[in-house]
């Protein structure tokens, strides 16, 4: 049986409150690594935070929810509930500090997250990654080659580009980080979007360059992450029969269910 790697995005954006204590850990107790989006307040702590507001995901008032979080300290973001707008079950959730989760992985190794830059000093993110000790439990990831590069400078980490856009600019850029041979990065991932729904294969990447991308990327010893938008059963199990091994998804509970049951056929 292959081992399968998957991403939880934001811990399970649309089963869970993203971004939060609880979504990360609902994720990894569902064995996923988990993503976070990262930023920095006004008083230079790092936040686990995708918006660089607070007004979608949190109880924020008006007169907060258009501010840019790196004006706000700290102590004026806790403040805001970032689970009850959800589901009011998660009620009492916070947006937590890069720190909290650090500390949630020192006591277990087998933890692992992305780490998603959206804004924040690489030299700062790489002191404090190497200050917990958590090297080997990260993957930085973002959509600029040079960051990647950039960070490698200050931490021996692992890197993943993600690549989105249109089908058109998604191929034109695996073209040009192909041309380099992937220097920078240790992971590739794709993103699929959907297209006709009503169509068996619904997403705008064809099989035909998802296969030729797969076949590049071995080449130099690259893992190729396939990030389908939208779920659909039969076209998740395509792709694990063209024997993909990394994947992200927004729906971490429904994307195990479908693995569980590829599986049961080698049972």
């Amino acid at each position: 049986m292959q081992k399968i790697y998957w991403q939880a995005h934001r811990g399970g954006a649309y089963e869970m409150p993203q971004n939060t204590i609880a979504s990360i850990k609902y994720g990894w107790d569902l064995d996923a690594i988990v993503e976070v989006d990262i930023r920095t307040t006004k008083d230079n702590k790092i936040i686990i935070l995708h918006n660089n507001t607070l007004k979608d995901t949190t109880n924020a008032p008006e007169e907060y929810c258009d501010i840019d979080v790196k004006n706000l300290t700290y102590e004026e973001i806790y403040q805001f509930d970032a689970g009850v707008t959800f589901d009011k079950k998660y009620k009492g959730e916070r947006i937590p500090l890069l720190t909290d989760l650090f500390k949630l992985m020192q006591q277990n190794k087998k933890r692992q997250l992305y780490l998603d830059l959206k804004d924040v000093n690489l030299k700062d993110l790489a002191n404090l990654i190497k200050e917990y000790k958590v090297e080997e439990q990260c993957i930085f990831c973002h959509c600029d080659i040079s960051n990647c590069i950039e960070i490698k400078n200050y931490v021996d980490i692992r890197c993943m580009l993600w690549i989105g856009g249109s089908e058109k600019e998604i191929i034109n850029k695996f073209e040009t980080i192909k041309k380099s041979k992937f220097f920078g990065t240790n992971q590739v991932q794709l993103h699929l979007n959907s297209q006709d729904k009503e169509k068996e294969w619904i997403y705008d990447l064809s099989i035909e360059f998802l296969q030729y991308a797969l076949k590049e990327t071995k080449k130099y010893s690259i893992d190729l992450e396939l990030f389908p938008w939208e779920i659909k059963e039969n076209n998740i199990k395509e792709m694990l029969d063209m024997k993909f091994t990394w994947f992200c998804t927004d729906y971490p509970m429904q994307f195990r269910t479908i693995l569980k049951n590829y599986f049961k056929k080698e049972v």
